[in-house]
């Protein structure tokens, strides 16, 4: 019986590659390349839940992260901080790129490892700044993908390890020796154009597609394969994405996206891979090679740009529409606005109105929190006449979130009383 499954799996094989060959040679094939794929494939991503398959042991990486990506602001992060905003700091800014608009040089290869498609980067390219220690060099590109012939989940990446060329030769020597390494994460969005800067990679993958072959890249710009804008990252301590799982990555995920085609990404479909199925190796196109995103996280992470629109926050609505005012008297103002647009998980409860002096450098707003959802004006009572406030109004959701704010309104107060008669109103400040 096991024979004969081995012949199966072989007669697949050689189906597989269009290879005519006699059952005695197919027999012949599987004594001689079964023992030498097995020891080739040490791990693979056929075991899910952030272990890696080993052929002597399950291999746990749990302990470390490691950085998983997907299509939205939260996928840059860690998932601990995915509903955090991430510190910002001045020395981690200013990220600068030595040598990117140069071409490779023809020797840069290419090589089908059964995990990945990996380009070995043959030239003087290197990246520092934005706090890193030294001076990096590029050594490899490497690409995640998920499942084939589905809808993109946001989990198709692109990363370029670099070492340190004064301690080390190359990325392997420094993961070896549990040197820095300096990982950029590229997160890949589809389009219906080609991205001509990627075809190089694009028709090198399509020469590999066979588990084990490596093949020659023609030469390709580094700086073509980055997002059009460089300065929005995030950047954190983290580990390898595959074993040892080491905690020795820098990892720098960019903000802005990269598009390329639906046809493009195809061609990562098409890549096979072995896998091992009891006693046999079997051939199998290769997906989903990318390592379960990680709970734990102790570590901090650091943004290069600042602006509260772009951190990820949980709302619970859209914000208040068509915010309004007018004078009341001399002391109060009368605030209006229209119920928000789009409401989310949860229904609305109340709403807050915000408000203080216009020419306050540091103002502390007051809030004032109206009776219930059904209220869209609130009367502001105390305030200072032939004075300017700036108001801003929020819904307060039944769990406890709030929705998006208004846009800061400005309103002045009058001088004189404005003598006219206001409906009658309740109003607190």
């Amino acid at each position: 019986m096991f024979k004969q499954r081995q012949r199966e799996s072989t007669v697949s094989y050689c189906l597989l590659h269009k290879t005519p060959a006699t059952v005695s040679e197919i027999h012949g094939y599987v004594y001689r390349n079964q023992r030498k794929f097995s020891e080739e494939i040490e791990w693979s991503y056929a075991v899910r839940r952030q272990k890696f398959f080993d052929r002597r042991r399950l291999e746990l990486c749990h302990e470390h992260l490691a950085y998983r990506v997907r299509h939205r602001i939260s996928r840059s992060v860690p998932h601990q901080h995915r509903r955090e905003p991430a510190q910002v700091k001045l020395q981690y800014q200013g990220l600068r790129f030595e040598g990117w608009d140069a071409l490779t040089s023809d020797t840069t290869t290419i090589k089908n490892d059964g995990k990945t498609v990996a380009v070995n980067i043959d030239g003087d390219f290197f990246v520092s700044g934005s706090g890193l220690q030294s001076t990096f060099k590029v050594g490899r590109i490497t690409f995640h993908w998920g499942r084939c012939n589905a809808t993109s989940d946001g989990s198709n990446t692109m990363q370029i390890y670099c070492f340190d060329p004064a301690r080390f030769d190359s990325v392997d020597e420094a993961v070896k020796a549990g040197g820095r390494i300096t990982a950029l994460a590229v997160l890949f969005q589809t389009s219906t154009e080609d991205n001509l800067n990627y075809v190089p990679i694009i028709d090198a993958i399509n020469s590999v597609s066979r588990y084990g072959k490596t093949s020659e890249v023609s030469p390709f710009s580094l700086r073509g394969l980055l997002p059009n804008s460089t300065e929005k990252y995030f950047i954190y301590n983290g580990s390898l994405t595959t074993p040892p799982c080491s905690e020795t990555v820098e990892w720098i995920v960019f903000k802005n996206t990269v598009s390329i085609s639906d046809e493009q990404l195809e061609m990562f479909c098409e890549v096979m891979t072995m896998q091992q199925a009891g006693y046999v190796m079997l051939m199998d196109y290769l997906q989903n090679n990318y390592r379960d995103q990680q709970e734990q996280f102790m570590g901090q992470v650091f943004s290069s740009y600042t602006g509260t629109e772009e951190v990820y926050t949980p709302v619970c609505s859209s914000e208040p529409e068509n915010i309004q005012s007018m004078p009341y008297n001399l002391s109060s103002l009368l605030v209006m606005w229209e119920r928000p647009r789009a409401v989310y998980d949860a229904g609305i409860e109340k709403y807050s109105v915000n408000y203080w002096p216009a020419n306050t450098d540091y103002p502390s707003p007051t809030e004032y929190l109206t009776d219930g959802d059904q209220d869209v004006g609130a009367i502001l009572n105390n305030l200072a006449a032939n004075t300017s406030y700036m108001i801003q109004v929020v819904a307060v959701c039944t769990n406890g979130q709030y929705g998006r704010i208004s846009d800061p309104l400005k309103a002045d107060m009058p001088i004189e009383d404005p003598g006219k008669k206001r409906p009658s109103q309740r109003g607190r400040g």
